[in-house]
């Protein structure tokens, strides 16, 4: 059963990163202690950077810590070329893997447009590399932890409102065309991915978040199958529930009390 969303308020978006980090640690530590890997999914956006810039200062304090078993993933990509700054990939090079030993192998890129000639053929590539490291008779890891920022419409990864990919049940990874945040052109995990994780942490902060985070706050207490097609079209953030726990984290400037 999917899990109702709690809140967790900060007074910055500085508090919210440290706190977020800390605990973070505690969760791939855990992860790595049960099943000796652990499978993190990122976002981009600026609270999902500033996580990243905040997780190397917390590594001097961990014994013996190690990254070989720690495999990182993304909810979304823009396609656009390898390197471009506005790749959610190029920013987390510069906030975290450039910092930390990480292995190739480990890091899982959602594909470039100058290494495919659609996002069709990067989302089916991704959709390959999600079952390679898939449990017998699934489809992608599950998730020990998954990130999501949300645009002040109410978006998570490149599922937006008033978008039918919200709703889509059957694929892993689609192509976003025509986006209305640019760039245009994307690739997003779906919904039913998203709610694969055993946490969700949504990392939310700026007055432009109020108006959606308040209608993504006040369905959290409905059952999962109560919340309508109408809701997500609106709010698709309102659909990432995980399986264990999810956590609206969230600063006091885009929460409404």
């Amino acid at each position: 059963m999917l899990k109702k969303p709690e809140i967790i308020s900060y007074t910055t978006p500085e508090e919210l990163a440290q706190n977020a980090a800390q605990h973070f640690f505690e969760v791939i530590q855990e992860s790595l202690r049960a099943r000796n890997r652990a499978d993190v999914c990122l976002t981009g956006g600026s609270m999902g950077t500033k996580l990243l810039e905040t997780l190397p200062h917390y590594i001097q304090f961990l014994e013996n810590f190690s990254w070989e078993n720690v495999h990182f993933w993304w909810s979304d990509e823009r396609f656009l070329p390898t390197g471009h700054d506005d790749r959610n990939e190029k920013q987390a090079y510069d906030a975290f893997f450039s910092q930390v030993s990480v292995p190739s192998g480990n890091i899982h890129r959602m594909g470039a447009s100058d290494v495919f000639d659609s996002p069709e053929e990067a989302a089916k590539a991704y959709v390959r590399e999600l079952a390679e490291h898939s449990s017998a008779h699934q489809r992608t890891p599950l998730f020990d932890v998954l990130l999501l920022g949300m645009g002040p419409d109410g978006h998570i990864a490149s599922l937006f409102p008033e978008r039918d990919e919200v709703f889509d049940t059957e694929n892993i990874a689609v192509a976003i065309h025509q986006s209305p945040k640019p760039p245009s052109t994307r690739v997003s995990l779906t919904l039913p991915v998203i709610c694969y994780a055993r946490r969700i942490w949504f990392l939310i902060s700026g007055e432009d978040k109020i108006q959606a985070a308040s209608r993504l706050v006040e369905t959290r207490d409905l059952p999962y199958e109560k919340i309508t097609a109408q809701m997500l079209r609106q709010t698709p953030a309102r659909g990432a529930r995980a399986l264990e726990r999810t956590t609206i984290l969230i600063t006091d400037s885009a929460h409404q009390k």
